[in-house]
């Protein structure tokens, strides 16, 4: 079976970037631009490209992981599985290496806290891709999620924030998540 995917990247990332481009290549995705958008905005976004009548896989990464929190929370009937890639678990705590970015989107600081707090669904299945090496979002939050997540499930991979090279496996995983889908 094949599902519609919409794909939120995350803070330095575009609806063209490697991930979402990968994704392009193997599935009818969606990836609105979330560039200049607040958290709420971003997650309006995502809720709008869902298929109104179909389940969607929704990935988010890093920031968009958030917003697709966020879109688990106004969508849920929308949504068939969500995957989290390094999640933005702790971004306020990188104020100082965002701080460009905030000029544009003063709220995400103040936002972010709030939308990390948010669990999917207790019926949603989840799955959370976390890097190893990631020098930005730390192993310990994905896995404190994945434990009050009685449906999330985490892989852990020797990667960076970006996931080199770990990447190329989203496209399996989108697939096996497709099968879960009831």
């Amino acid at each position: 079976m094949t599902l519609p995917v919409v794909f939120a990247h995350g803070l330095s990332g575009s609806p063209n970037g490697n991930k979402a481009s990968l994704l392009k290549k193997h599935f009818d995705v969606t990836a609105p631009s979330l560039q200049t958008l607040e958290l709420p905005a971003q997650v309006q976004a995502l809720c709008e490209a869902m298929a109104p009548d179909a389940k969607s896989i929704l990935i988010g990464s890093s920031l968009g992981a958030l917003a697709s929190l966020g879109a688990a929370q106004e969508a849920p009937e929308r949504i068939g599985f969500l995957i989290l890639l390094a999640p933005a678990f702790d971004l306020e705590k990188h104020r100082d290496t965002f701080a460009e970015s905030l000029l544009v989107r003063p709220g995400l600081m103040t936002d972010a806290p709030r939308y990390a707090s948010l669990l999917p669904p207790a019926d949603m299945p989840c799955h959370v891709v976390q890097g190893m090496e990631d020098d930005l979002f730390t192993i310990d939050k994905s896995v404190s999620f994945t434990r009050r997540v009685p449906t999330a499930s985490l892989t852990l991979v020797h990667a960076n924030h970006q996931l080199d090279p770990w990447v190329e496996n989203l496209v399996p995983l989108v697939r096996w998540a497709m099968k879960q889908v009831r």
